[in-house]
């Protein structure tokens, strides 16, 4: 009788931890189209642009003011950021490819030598994005076009 009770207790304590490691499990699994999670390192960073590389002919176009040009990926599947003197919001998606999806943003006007209209142009045009091997973020447009490249401005407030 007492090899029944103490197998019951041994019992007792299994089900409560496969409950957890299961629940575990199921934090790790995506199900929906955002598999971009807070442990990417694209996430909670301050990307500024710095450069952008047109592909046929290498033309490149330095940005004068980087910190003006700015976009943070959250893990939740956001971004937010700016263009010149404009804020910037949306969603961005990283499955078979990058996407991103602008929502609220201001539409001031910068000024006549304001690249803000090209980087949010350029940001539409990303189909494709990651780390490149020197810690910069590199998005790329689906046609080949211009290559828009950011570097780490530090961890996002």
């Amino acid at each position: 009788m007492k090899s029944d009770t103490r197998n019951a207790g041994r019992r007792l304590w299994f089900f409560p931890v496969l409950i957890l490691l299961l629940l575990s499990l199921a934090g790790c699994l995506s199900t929906g189209e955002r598999k971009m999670h807070a442990a990417t390192p694209l996430t909670d960073i301050t990307w500024q642009w710095v450069e952008s590389v047109e592909q046929e002919g290498g033309a490149m176009t330095t940005v004068p003011n980087p910190e003006k040009y700015t976009i943070v990926f959250r893990g939740n599947g956001t971004y937010h950021g700016m263009a010149d003197c404009n804020r910037i919001s949306g969603s961005y998606a990283q499955v078979e490819g990058f996407k991103l999806v602008p929502g609220p943003s201001t539409m001031a006007y910068c000024g006549e030598d304001s690249l803000d209209k090209k980087f949010l142009e350029l940001l539409g045009l990303a189909v494709a994005g990651g780390l490149d091997g020197n810690g910069r973020l590199v998005l790329e447009p689906a046609h080949g076009t211009t290559r828009i490249i950011f570097r780490n401005g530090g961890v996002a407030p």
